[in-house]
């Protein structure tokens, strides 16, 4: 793990650049998130919520969406950078971004392509 940050319940822990999994440090349900403050790739077993407070453009790439179908992510920027969602089409555009902070987008992924909701 390493650059972004995870949230283990209710406590933000570890500067960190990439994660493969998230961390459930007590029994009670929740769901895991991130937090990035640069570019990076989504994997499959990312969190469901991706909390991006980056202050310049960052880019988090997709996996094509047919390795992944049927997996949903809840993209927020919570600060003044851009995000640049790529790697696949999103509602048909090979591009989407997100400009306004505190701006979420949720990305489901179907076969064909990913589908903002």
């Amino acid at each position: 793990l390493s650059g972004a940050l995870i949230q283990t319940g209710a406590t933000l822990t570890n500067s960190i650049n990439s994660l493969s999994g998230y961390v459930n440090t007590n029994s009670s349900p929740y769901i895991a998130s991130i937090l990035l403050t640069s570019s990076r790739s989504i994997v499959s077993t990312d969190p469901v919520l991706i909390y991006c407070n980056n202050t310049s453009p960052a880019t988090l790439t997709f996996p094509a969406a047919s390795t992944v179908s049927g997996h949903q992510w809840i993209i927020k920027l919570i600060n003044t950078g851009a995000i640049y969602l790529t790697g696949d089409v999103f509602d048909g555009q090979s591009l989407y971004v997100i400009t306004a902070p505190y701006t979420a987008q949720t990305v489901h992924a179907q076969n064909a392509g990913y589908y903002l909701i």
